[in-house]
């Protein structure tokens, strides 16, 4: 019997063998794992390869991966917007209407209208359209420019009463001027991109040819004795008897305006994400997001970008007054104000969006909206609605056009829509007041589940 006890012993301690290798392995990969990970987070002394950060590399292989796939669909996308209102611009020249007025009545009212009617001048797509007043519509010149003021068309050609009289008259008349024949009146400051590379150059482009058919008809028609009295004493009555004068009833004289209508709203736009992400770094960094009760947290994040932006939007105001921006020129000592108030609102209307949505988007992902904000107003904001395509239309409710109007009528006189484009800025103002508290109280509901799921964690764990 005792000689069993030993084999029975050493069979027992082959058992248990195996365990105790499996526990030793084990205990030797937790103190390798325990090595690595210590390897892993010393600073400053891994090569690219190193296998310890082999998880670190993946990670930022991965986000540089999807950030640049990000970023060409938002080129592929959003680009594609701008580009687009600049495509084939002459295709819709059409929707640009002038209207002509024939005070004159007589045969070179009756020429010049048909001349412009016909299809030479108008009709296709990349041409003009001239609108015919009707008879007894204008009763003067004057009747013509406050119809182009008041924006009903872009341009206007006017017969001027009495024309063809002073030409018949012109035998005899040595100071015989053609070109006061007709008047083209424009308005370069209502845009000043389309009125002088688009309709100034196809109105004089179509009236000399208009001026020059008239100028062989008439020479047909006269005899050769009368043909030689006429250049005998008012040889333009021959040569150049229909002419015209260019009238610019609201010229683009101020060029630093360029900087306020067009490229200081991106730059205005910039300042309000600026201010975004300083107020959403400001919570984050003060750990107010986590401390704050909902109520509270909604209420500075509406306060706050106000009282941010009524400060700055004086500064950014009185750097195009410091450079003689002229506010007064048509609104006297209120047109500044008027200027720093559109632009307070302009302000809070572009950043309050970007407020609403780096909710959502976090401070990662919102640059990307940004770029989406920045082209879909600018591509509005060049050009006439007029000349880009029909998916244009929504400009008329874009921050950047109405702001741009509103300038427009400040230093140029144009035509008012103050009241409409405060109205719209106030449109957007309230759906972001809407959106902030909305999507603050989707986050707060998030991570409120979030501390629930890992405090019911913890305690499993323990």
């Amino acid at each position: 019997m005792s000689s069993r006890r030993p084999s029975s012993t050493t069979r027992t301690s082959r058992d248990d063998e195996p365990n105790a290798i499996t526990d030793q392995g084990e205990l030797v990969r937790e103190e390798d794992d325990a090595e690595a990970a210590k390897h892993e987070h010393r600073p400053f002394s891994h090569g690219w390869r190193d296998p310890a950060i082999a998880g670190a590399r993946a990670a930022y292989m991965k986000a540089i991966a999807g950030g640049t796939l990000l970023t060409i669909v938002a080129i592929l996308a959003i680009l594609s917007i701008y580009w687009g209102a600049f495509w084939k611009l002459d295709d819709h020249l059409h929707n640009l209407h002038v209207v002509v007025a024939d005070l004159d009545g007589g045969s070179i009212g009756q020429f010049v209208t048909q001349g412009l009617t016909s299809s030479n001048f108008t009709g296709s797509p990349k041409q003009l359209t001239f609108d015919v007043a009707n008879r007894g519509q204008f009763a003067s010149t004057q009747d013509v420019e406050r119809y182009v003021l008041n924006e009903h068309v872009w341009a206007a050609v006017v017969v001027e009463s009495g024309a063809s009289q002073r030409l018949t008259a012109a035998a005899t008349d040595a100071s015989y001027n053609g070109s006061l024949a007709l008047t083209v009146i424009i308005e370069t400051a209502r845009n000043e991109n389309a009125v002088p590379v688009y309709i100034q150059p196809y109105l004089e482009s179509s009236l000399r040819t208009l001026g020059a058919a008239f100028a062989l008809q008439r020479a047909r028609q006269l005899s050769g004795s009368d043909a030689s009295a006429i250049l005998g004493t008012a040889p333009q009555a021959l040569t150049a008897p229909l002419g015209y004068t260019v009238r610019d009833l609201r010229p683009f004289d101020v060029p630093v305006a360029a900087a306020v209508d067009f490229v200081g709203l991106i730059y205005l736009l910039i300042i309000s994400f600026l201010l975004t992400l300083l107020n959403y770094n400001a919570r984050a960094a003060s750990r107010l997001d986590t401390l704050l009760n909902l109520r509270s947290l909604i209420l500075i994040r509406l306060i706050v970008p106000f009282a941010m932006y009524f400060a700055v939007s004086w500064f950014y105001s009185f750097i195009s007054l410091a450079f003689q921006v002229p506010f007064s020129r048509w609104y006297g000592d209120g047109g500044f104000l008027i200027y720093w108030s559109m632009s307070f609102i302009a302000m809070c209307a572009l950043g309050l969006a970007v407020e609403a949505l780096v909710t959502i988007l976090t401070p990662r992902f919102v640059p990307y909206f940004l770029i989406l904000w920045i082209i879909s107003n600018v591509s509005v904001a060049f050009y006439p609605l007029e000349l880009l395509p029909g998916l244009f239309k929504y400009g008329h409710a874009s921050p950047f056009y109405n702001v741009e109007l509103a300038v427009r009528s400040l230093l140029f006189g144009t035509k008012s829509f103050l009241g409409l484009n405060f109205g719209v800025m106030v449109a957007w103002v309230a759906v972001s007041c809407v959106t902030i508290p909305l999507f603050s109280v989707l986050i707060r509901t998030r991570d409120r589940r979030a501390a629930r799921r890992r405090i019911e964690e913890e305690k499993l764990e323990r």
